[in-house]
């Protein structure tokens, strides 16, 4: 354990998933809930801007107004799983499937009501939102890159960054309390692309 940039950082313990490592959440975006000026790639694994998202418009999973998208599958174990994204703004986030998709209000926005939890990354910092409570100050993402751990049972959600493939600095823990299955999710700004890293691909030499 240690300090770096005033921010703890410390091993993951061998009970969780560490950079490089299987992953416990094979996790994929679900088109349906992107909006028009979103773009999922074919392999669901990736999200940016762009127009020629393959959702049907009128369909009622998508978000009307936020740039927000949902993975296909909800989780309620314990899971580990990593994303890197390039330029602009980010929102890595979890999510209970019953959060509002129509409209502009705080009901539909990751963060802003009861049903989803959300780290915001900026160039500068990252902020922590729920229920429209946020914590600032955060330190960056180093390398743009975040690991999650998920320890439903222990009603745990942890954000960490990465000082090198063996260390992780604790951006952020929150304890709560879960009562359904929550769906890894996603925002990016205008200029970002988001993508899920492959842990297993990572592992090889």
């Amino acid at each position: 354990n240690g300090y770096y940039g005033g921010a703890r950082f410390a091993l993951l313990p061998h009970s969780k998933k560490a950079p490089g490592s299987s992953p416990d959440a094979d996790l994929e975006l679900d088109l349906n809930t992107a909006p028009a000026c979103l773009s999922v790639s074919k392999t669901k694994k990736s999200v940016f801007w762009g127009d020629d998202n393959q959702v049907d418009s009128d369909h009622p999973d998508r978000f009307t107004y936020f740039y927000q998208v949902l993975c296909q599958r909800g989780l309620r174990e314990t899971s580990y799983w990593e994303v890197s994204w390039d330029g602009g703004i980010v929102e890595v986030a979890v999510s209970y499937i019953g959060i509002q998709r129509k409209g502009s209000g705080g009901l539909c926005c990751f963060g802003h009501n009861k049903l989803s939890w959300k780290l915001t990354c900026y160039p500068s910092g990252c902020t922590f939102w729920h229920n429209k409570l946020h914590r600032s100050g955060i330190p960056p993402a180093a390398c743009n890159r975040v690991g999650v751990h998920l320890e439903y049972e222990e009603g745990r959600l942890t954000f960490y960054s990465f000082l090198d493939p063996e260390r992780m600095v604790l951006l952020h823990q929150t304890q709560t309390f879960f009562t359904e299955p929550v769906y890894p999710a996603f925002s990016v700004d205008l200029g970002a692309k988001l993508k899920i890293c492959n842990l297993k691909a990572s592992s090889k030499p």
